[in-house]
């Protein structure tokens, strides 16, 4: 599918849809409750939609109502399912050491580029625990229990690998440890576990190296919790506002633990007019100024503020690109590659350099990657007569984009 997309001026309100990471979070805890709980909030994104289809195959029941859904854990597992994480590499990364944290058996499989994405890591790990895991990539089965006390792990290949380990280790009953090597990346990410387990009663300790899980611990429903809005896809209308006209997003936690929500400090930054109330930001089209930062704690923003740094006066820098490679394509390639095709000049020489210029019209892919697509009608919108291609990718974390 395409989309075909004139020079436009954007004006109005926009509600943001609930945080993909949170419902994520939320849905796993809920299932290892032993309380139903009621989820407040409604996504119906691929990725979203993996991570339910899986914990179904488990057992776990989903009773969808007006505002949200009543989830209501299985009194057993079920043992050797299919899992189908479809392209989400959160559902497969949380569920991974959950599966073994409760100690039953189930094949995984994943569609795309997901066996393409970092997971040796955490094979590893959970093998040295006393995990049987079959195959290095997907699919692959899992069985056997996590043996260990102690769980070393690097913090500079993916943050879900550490979530996973969070979300998991509650479940041995016995007092655990996670030690972090190396750098650690998108904490916020983190953060957001831990924020949504302390919602569910799971206390984490961190220590100097890492976070220790005392025993004694499990996760008790909160019987109703609401999935806050999400500000990785509310940041590409904000920067719509600045470069086309007024927008105002709504039903955002403006002191949330979502890193995405640095993209109001981005935009003011680069000298947008900026507006933030209790749960809402309004941005009006302002004259930007090129900005240098550190996207190693907000990856998922790279694409949408490339757009703002090529509309940018001045040469942008972002710094700390490199896991972008990585994701559902190689994203930093793919960014570069829209630019240049919008006669922007960008290059890649250990950082992501963009000197902002005119943008012209021009036919873009969406490269299978929900945020590329999002990223670019954005742009198309400042451009003339664009055409973006594969649009269908924004179904993995917002089909209602278009």
């Amino acid at each position: 599918m395409y989309a075909a997309i004139d020079k436009s001026e954007l004006r109005g309100i926009i509600n943001a849809i609930p945080s993909k990471s949170f419902a994520h979070r939320i849905l796993i805890c809920a299932a290892l409750c032993r309380q139903p709980t009621n989820i407040v909030g409604k996504l119906d994104s691929e990725d979203f939609m993996a991570t339910k289809g899986c914990l179904q195959k488990l057992g776990v029941k989903f009773e969808e109502v007006n505002d949200g859904y009543i989830i209501t854990p299985a009194n057993k597992y079920n043992q050797n399912c299919m899992l189908d994480c479809g392209e989400s590499g959160s559902t497969f990364r949380f569920l991974l050491p959950v599966i073994a944290g409760l100690g039953i058996s189930a094949t995984i499989e994943g569609q795309g580029r997901l066996a393409q994405r970092p997971m040796g890591e955490l094979i590893d790990v959970l093998r040295a625990s006393g995990v049987s895991i079959s195959n290095d990539v997907l699919p692959l089965c899992v069985s056997g229990n996590m043996t260990a006390d102690i769980y070393v792990i690097r913090g500079d290949i993916s943050s879900q690998y550490i979530s996973g380990l969070l979300l998991a280790l509650p479940l041995l009953k016995r007092t655990a440890e996670i030690i972090i090597t190396g750098e650690r990346s998108s904490q916020s990410y983190i953060d957001i576990t831990l924020d949504v387990m302390a919602s569910f009663g799971v206390k984490i300790n961190p220590t100097p190296t890492g976070y220790k899980i005392e025993a004694g611990q499990e996760y008790n429903s909160p019987k109703t919790i609401a999935i806050e809005g999400d500000w990785s896809n509310a940041a590409c209308w904000l920067v719509a506002g600045a470069l086309t006209g007024d927008i105002t997003v709504t039903g955002l936690n403006v002191n949330s633990v979502q890193g995405d929500r640095y993209i109001v400090d981005i935009l003011k930054n680069m000298g947008a007019i900026v507006y933030v109330a209790d749960n809402s930001v309004r941005i009006i089209k302002s004259k930007l100024k090129c900005i240098e930062f550190d996207a190693d704690n907000t990856p998922d923003l790279v694409p949408i503020v490339a757009v703002a740094a090529a509309c940018a006066e001045g040469v942008s820098v972002i710094k700390r690109v490199d896991r972008l490679r990585l994701k559902e394509s190689d994203r930093l390639a793919a960014i570069i590659d829209m630019l240049k095709r919008l006669k922007i000049k960008a290059i890649h020489d250990g950082a992501l350099k963009i000197r902002g210029d005119k943008l012209t019209s021009a036919v873009l892919y969406g490269y299978n990657d929900h945020r590329l697509v999002m990223a670019g009608t954005i742009a198309a919108t400042v451009a003339d007569n664009t055409i973006i291609m594969g649009i269908e990718a924004v179904k993995k974390s917002y089909p209602e984009f278009f």
